[in-house]
């Protein structure tokens, strides 16, 4: 459970605008890299964050309360994903996010990060 959040909360770096491609440690990458050629793909990545969002929601409510979230984001990064300002993350507000960052990321456009 340690290496998912570890990994989980790089990887919410990279979503939250926090962190480059760069800045993810590379036993991270390789952690994500399901298929160990070199590349972090969308699917891959959409896979694990949605893996992770199951791993944070320890209620299983289908949301990330603030105590949830705050185990791998700031207050600042909780307020700019909780887009309906609710105070909870629904799932669809963090794949939302965490994939456009992705995109962000991606600056090539091939659908992968190196």
């Amino acid at each position: 459970m340690r290496k998912i959040i570890a990994a989980t909360f790089t990887a919410l770096l990279l979503s939250a605008g926090m962190a480059s491609a760069q800045d993810l440690y590379e036993h991270h990458l390789n952690h994500l890299d399901d298929n160990k050629d070199g590349a972090l793909t969308r699917v891959e990545y959409e896979d694990f964050m949605n893996s992770a969002f199951r791993a944070l929601d320890t209620n299983k409510d289908g949301s990330l309360s603030v105590e949830e979230a705050s185990k791998v984001l700031t207050q600042e990064q909780i307020r700019a994903v909780d887009t309906n300002r609710n105070g909870r993350i629904s799932r669809q507000e963090f794949m939302r996010q965490v994939m456009k960052d992705f995109d962000a990321a991606d600056k090539d456009g091939d659908g992968s990060l190196r």
